[in-house]
């Protein structure tokens, strides 16, 4: 009896979804590869920045690149004793494409020794999103 009611469930979820289509994706080293470009060109494209002062306990900013009035990029660096962490806001087509976020974790608070301080340890997540 339970194959019946396994047959008929997929039977009927694909007469369900047979309107449904699929766009092609792309890869993740073509994603890889625009945002690669973006941030190879990052330093021809006008910026501006603001301060983000209260999103962390030592502060932060947060930098807008733009091109022809429309944002390609925002970075956005927070900074602890501890660490520092980034994300970045990928729009090379006017709507958000990617995020891509790192964090860095020190050996030792940097107050202890600014000029000896070293990345221990870091983290990386992307994030691709399909425009519509």
């Amino acid at each position: 009896m339970s194959r019946k009611y396994l047959i008929a469930a997929i039977v009927g979820g694909v007469y369900y979804f047979k309107d449904f289509s699929c766009s092609a994706v792309q890869s993740v080293a073509s994603n890889r590869a625009l945002i690669a470009n973006i941030d190879a060109t990052a330093s021809s494209l006008q910026s501006t920045s603001k301060d983000l002062s209260d999103q962390s306990t030592e502060g932060g900013k947060q930098t807008e690149y733009t091109k022809d009035g429309k944002t390609e990029m925002v970075l956005q660096e927070f900074f602890g004793e501890t660490g520092t962490s980034e994300n970045r806001y990928y729009f090379p087509n006017g709507s958000l494409f990617a995020v891509v976020s790192q964090t860095f974790q020190y050996d030792k608070p940097y107050y202890v020794d600014p000029d000896d301080v070293k990345i221990v340890s870091s983290t990386k997540q992307e994030f691709y999103l399909r425009a519509t």
